[in-house]
């Protein structure tokens, strides 16, 4: 279930996204998008397990960070992951799904996700936001994640190499800022 409505940036359930898109759009100035010289995930702490860099390739997505916490509900590594068409994981391809929506529209998304488990529910909602170098061209987008609600996925954000959760359902919406 993929929606394409706009959701405003006030209609953010949790202010370390919001924190992050303001962090960006502080960034970006009067571009397209910021470079990815001019952000530092050091200056939002709260996110760091949270965050992850993907650099644009010819044919998907190379994750050049992951947080912890991200890797921890994933279950595995993350850092050095690429993302494309052919992603065998159904995670890995909504994903691919929503960095392809953000660089076409060359605007911020609003994602949302239900993961289950073994006897466990948990519902993300993150943002992906284009970076661009030239000030034309997405060549990379940092997204933030964090957890709305539900049962925490057993191991998550402490260990990787368990299983991946199952996506349940998801939505991708244009973020207006």
């Amino acid at each position: 279930m993929v929606q394409r409505t706009d959701t405003a940036l006030a209609d953010l359930p949790d202010s370390r996204l919001r924190q992050l898109v303001d962090y960006w759009r502080a960034r970006r100035g009067e571009r397209m998008a910021p470079p990815r010289a001019a952000l530092d995930p050091v200056d939002i702490p709260d996110l760091l397990p949270w965050l992850a860099i993907f650099d644009v390739t010819d044919h998907g997505f190379h994750t050049r960070l992951a947080g912890t916490g991200l890797e921890g509900i994933c279950g595995r590594t993350l850092t050095g992951l690429v993302l494309d068409h052919e992603s065998a994981h159904p995670l890995e391809l909504t994903l691919f799904s929503w960095l392809r929506q953000s660089c076409d529209q060359r605007a911020p998304m609003l994602v949302q996700a239900t993961l289950a488990g073994p006897r466990t529910r948990l519902v993300l909602q993150g943002v992906m936001l284009p970076l661009s170098g030239d000030g034309d061209h997405i060549d990379k987008l940092i997204c933030g994640c964090v957890a709305l609600g539900g049962l925490p996925l057993p191991g998550a954000g402490r260990r990787v190499g368990m299983a991946p959760p199952t996506l349940v359902e998801f939505s991708a919406h244009r973020l207006e800022v």
